[in-house]
């Protein structure tokens, strides 16, 4: 059974034209969404177009712009939630009808617990035929922009090949070495995480648990390095390592998690960020989190 619903959605889009943009046709659709579970879940919401093609037409409400298309949302229990997709279709030489679905799907790297809307179709208009284009004056303001341009690369290029003084940079180092200043166990200040509860750091080791129901899915241990200095264009790294940062990388088959570990000496309080990189053709974006951590 899956773990969510979706209400019936309309049988039609509706488009308008845009104000704001000549012959493109905007429309917006809503869907209600229902956990069934008991539980707290996180739901990845995905446009299924009946052309790939099309899938640029799509917008979720509130997604990140660098993929509109494919929205996270977080549910209480027995939670419901609308969410909206808006439609923006330029129109054609010839009126063109298509569809959609709506999937939602668990967020756990799987497949199988997922459920799709029935297609909501729409249609886009025809572009009106445009009148034949008048002779236009020769345009010297082009000459003015191509002046302009060759001042702009002549000085990019004296910028690029200017002398930078050097600067150094933060670069993992090829050596694992851990210190007792982090060593212990780690408990996520934030009781409602979504994401790490706990860490154990011991003999140049991490051991990371990853928050599961009904309990904490154990990800294993890793080796943990000692982030150390090099300055750009270098190809040996500097003796002397970056007190009290460290990294770690796990390969979760579906996933790739790169932490990065810093110890703030003033409350004895370790900074974890985990960048996520999913591999399971998903469609889901990257994602990095910072989170907390007191030493238990």
């Amino acid at each position: 059974m899956a773990s969510f619903q979706i209400s019936d959605p309309p049988p039609n889009a509706v488009l308008a034209e845009a104000a704001e943009v000549k012959g493109t046709y905007n429309g917006l659709v809503a869907f209600t969404v229902e956990n069934l579970t008991g539980q707290n879940l996180t739901a990845s919401l995905s446009v299924l177009p009946a052309e790939e093609a099309e899938r640029a037409l799509y917008r979720f409400e509130g997604a990140s712009v660098t993929n509109p298309t494919l929205y996270t949302v977080d549910f209480g229990p027995r939670e419901v939630h609308t969410v909206k997709l808006a439609i923006a279709a330029p129109a054609g030489a010839a009126p063109k009808a298509s569809s959609f679905r709506l999937r939602v799907a668990l967020e756990n790297g799987s497949d199988t617990d997922s459920v799709e809307s029935r297609p909501v179709a729409f249609t886009v208009p025809a572009l009106p035929a445009a009148p034949p284009p008048a002779k236009k004056p020769f345009p010297w303001w082009a000459v003015a922009v191509a002046a302009v341009l060759v001042i702009g690369v002549a000085g990019g290029l004296t910028y690029a090949f200017w002398p930078k003084p050097e600067v150094e940079e933060e670069e993992p180092g090829d050596q694992t070495t851990a210190t007792p200043a982090i060593t212990g166990t780690w408990i996520n200040v934030n009781a409602n995480t979504r994401s790490i509860p706990q860490i154990v750091i011991a003999n140049d080791t991490v051991h990371v648990w990853g928050k599961c129901s009904p309990t904490n899915c154990d990800w294993g241990t890793t080796p943990l390095r000692q982030t150390r200095w090099r300055r750009p264009g270098g190809t040996t790294y500097v003796a002397r390592p970056l007190p009290n940062r460290y990294s770690a990388f796990y390969d979760q088959g579906f996933a790739t998690r790169t932490m990065s570990f810093r110890l703030d000496t003033t409350n004895d309080q370790l900074n974890v960020t985990t960048a996520t990189a999913f591999k399971d053709n998903s469609g889901r974006p990257d994602r990095s989190e910072t989170e907390q951590f007191r030493r238990q």
